[in-house]
């Protein structure tokens, strides 16, 4: 913060006392646009300050997070909130292993991929994948959100996820979509 200072001409404390007040309203910010992740927001609110204080640990990235729960609890749209509002770099794990035609990537190549992404001094992960990643990948993180909401919220949310995705044909990763058959008797 003191080089910013010199080279912009701008009072150190006239920093600080911007990014305090930008950290001190991210919560609010943040709970604006998301339904019912209030601790999950004050946790990640309260690593961030860490971070940016110098206050996390230095042995780790100084701004890492880990979100993962249930599908539809609202992880990625968390995750992807907080790469906006703090310019970190979002992956959703899904899209690492999920090649086209739905076909898995070998683990090897996914903990190589993700590891890769770890390894960077800020990343934000989203997706439950702790079998296959869990060990080498989950004490990298300074933060690890678990994102829970009840039963009735996720799955109306996962139904009119599903059924949006499906009508709409929108690509997910790779060139694999939702169709109708998330719908079967099968798959339920």
């Amino acid at each position: 913060a003191g080089v910013v200072a010199r080279v912009a001409q701008v009072p150190l404390g006239t920093i600080l006392a911007t990014e305090v007040e930008r950290l001190s309203s991210f919560e609010a910010r943040v709970n604006k646009e998301l339904f019912g992740q209030t601790e999950a927001v004050q946790t990640v609110g309260e690593a961030i300050r860490r971070a940016r204080l110098g206050l996390s640990d230095p042995k780790r990235p100084k701004a890492s997070f880990l979100f993962v729960g249930p599908s539809g609890v609202g992880k990625t749209t968390l995750a992807m909130q907080l790469s906006c509002k703090l310019g970190i770099p979002h992956t959703e794990l899904d899209s690492l292993f999920h090649q086209a035609n739905w076909q898995q990537l070998e683990n090897d190549k996914f903990v190589a991929k993700v590891e890769a992404i770890t390894n960077k001094p800020e990343w934000i992960l989203c997706g439950n994948y702790y079998s296959r990643i869990g060990q080498e990948i989950w004490p990298k993180a300074d933060t690890i959100v678990w994102c829970n909401l009840p039963f009735a919220v996720v799955f109306g949310r996962l139904l009119r996820r599903s059924m949006r995705r499906s009508l709409t044909r929108t690509e997910l990763w790779n060139g694999n979509r939702e169709n109708w058959k998330i719908f079967a008797k099968d798959s339920v």
